[in-house]
């Protein structure tokens, strides 16, 4: 079965999405077109306007237990970040880390590919307390 996205000529903008023929004549009449796909694009799929076509989504992954977080950090790393938290020179960073350790204990399990996860871990290579490039390793 075909399925057929109708898109505003002028800017690709997604209409309509179906698995009837449109009828051409009455698109061109309201500056409408349409294109035919072999595929469902309903679920898992999103449209892209510049390329009039439906892109893949990315699937997130699943998340992983707040202990399984931690243990991607070495010991010094964790040291660090504790000592930091409880004993750092500028209270604002104390604060940051306190926050997103809380947030993290909090939730029971953690997200690799959310941004606060990634900003949070950024936070961390920023303030020395990881390596640059920890980030990536430890959200992979």
């Amino acid at each position: 079965m075909a399925w057929y996205a109708v898109y505003q000529v002028a800017d690709g903008t997604l209409v309509s999405i179906g698995s009837r023929v449109p009828d051409s004549t009455q698109l061109s009449k309201k500056g409408l077109a349409s294109k035919a796909f072999a595929f469902d694009p309903r679920n898992g799929y999103t449209w892209n306007p510049v390329t009039l076509a439906f892109d893949a989504v990315a699937r997130r992954r699943a998340p992983i237990s707040t202990q399984a977080f931690f243990d991607r950090f070495t010991d010094a790393e964790l040291g660090a970040i504790i000592d930091a938290r409880d004993n750092g020179a500028d209270p604002q960073v104390r604060l940051i880390l306190k926050a997103f350790f809380e947030r993290l204990w909090a939730a029971n399990e953690v997200h690799l590919d959310s941004q606060r996860v990634a900003d949070g871990l950024a936070f961390l290579e920023a303030q020395g307390l990881i390596a640059a490039g920890r980030a990536a390793e430890i959200r992979s």
